[in-house]
């Protein structure tokens, strides 16, 4: 299977849409996809096979402790393609596009209720594989379906280790 990673297009809204309601039980809307697909500001990569997305990443150019980070906004690839290094292939591009633009290091923001050791839905192990390092906890800081809480800050390879 030939995973190719490339930058998101105005064609694959429906793609991401459907990625995302397999992957979070519901989707941003086409108002936000459409906003991130003309905002200079936010990066996007999609991976494909046989030129359709089975997933994606969303990020931007922020500030953490006063240094520039790449802040992945959405990171999904669809369930049936899971395993297959696809989400390690989008962070990687991820990574190396930052890099050029100016940002050394990726930081993602994940509820707690995505942090559980041994849930199918747990995040957090996936990205301590990657070397990935929680250094914060923002209280109450995700809001979701009229409840909110805590987040736990991740920062890649590099800063984590200036950060703590």
């Amino acid at each position: 299977m030939d995973v190719i990673i490339r930058q998101l297009k105005p064609g694959d809204i429906n793609y991401l849409t459907d990625i995302e309601i397999k992957c979070y039980g519901d989707a941003q809307g086409l108002d936000w996809w459409r906003h991130v697909l003309q905002n200079l500001l936010q990066y996007t990569a999609a991976a494909t096979v046989h030129q359709v997305p089975v997933g994606f990443i969303v990020w931007e150019k922020q500030e953490y402790n006063n240094k520039p980070v790449a802040c992945i906004q959405r990171l999904a690839v669809k369930p049936a393609f899971r395993r297959r290094s696809i989400g390690t292939q989008l962070l990687r591009h991820a990574a190396l596009a930052s890099r050029t633009n100016g940002m050394p290091n990726l930081m993602i923001a994940v509820p707690e209720s995505l942090c559980f050791p041994g849930h199918v839905d747990d995040v957090s192990q996936w990205l301590l594989k990657r070397e990935f390092r929680a250094v914060e906890v923002q209280k109450e800081s995700f809001e979701s379906y009229g409840h909110t809480e805590d987040v736990f800050v991740f920062l890649g390879p590099g800063l984590a280790e200036e950060v703590v």
